[in-house]
């Protein structure tokens, strides 16, 4: 950007001696020179006067304006220090670094959503394994116990509740249904605890004769 030249100044009581011409871009030694004597012949042509300017044309905003130009002549001078070659290089095999490192990340971040599409498709077959096993062994057990009678003889085998988890094991840890005699041996809590697991619609609760009789019908023994 060009710099402002200073107003040209004509003082009654002081012959100017620099003649200023716009500066190069950036400015040349000799403009710089050029400055320093025109600050010069400024202040000296200022302080002929009464030291406010009063006794000749030059003022005080004749100086600071002197001052002003010179300072933005050494300032355009000044040569903006260029990066070092061996920083440049150093700066470009860090960024190709970075560069290479956000590639291997975005690249590994591509797998790991592989796998954990993988994996969400995993749990949901293994869900409905589950399911499967759940209802094979709910029949399974329930079609063996019609073929025992009361349980006497050979006992009962142990029918899972509708939501998948066995009576015995958590976290139901109830009594085991050996036989028709086991069940009616429970207490009212245990017996409770088996008619609403294998009832969970049931709202009204039933007599306690009622429970086993829905209870062993749910284990296929009515």
């Amino acid at each position: 950007m060009p710099i402002t030249l200073p107003p040209h100044l004509r003082d009654e009581y002081f012959d100017f001696e620099v003649d200023l011409e716009q500066p190069a871009e950036p400015p040349t030694d000799l403009d710089v020179v050029k400055a320093m004597k025109y600050e010069k012949a400024v202040i000296e042509a200022f302080d002929i006067g009464d030291g406010e300017g009063g006794d000749g044309n030059t003022t005080p905003a004749d100086v600071a304006a002197a001052l002003v130009y010179k300072a933005s002549v050494i300032a355009a001078r000044i040569p903006v220090a260029a990066t070092p070659a061996w920083l440049e290089a150093a700066l470009g095999q860090i960024n190709n670094r970075f560069d290479t490192l956000n590639n291997a990340l975005n690249a590994t971040n591509a797998r790991l959503d592989v796998i954990n599409t993988r994996l969400d498709t995993t749990d949901t077959k293994l869900e409905e394994i589950e399911t499967t096993v759940s209802r094979v062994n709910h029949t399974t057990a329930y079609l063996f116990n019609k073929t025992v009678g009361n349980g006497e003889i050979m006992s009962f085998k142990e029918v899972p509740f509708p939501d998948g988890t066995f009576p015995t094991k958590p976290p139901n840890n109830l009594p085991w249904i050996e036989s028709v005699t086991a069940l009616e041996r429970m207490t009212d809590e245990q017996i409770m605890a088996y008619h609403t697991k294998y009832c969970p619609t049931q709202r009204r609760r039933p007599t306690r004769a009622s429970q086993i009789t829905q209870i062993l019908r749910k284990i296929g023994y009515v």
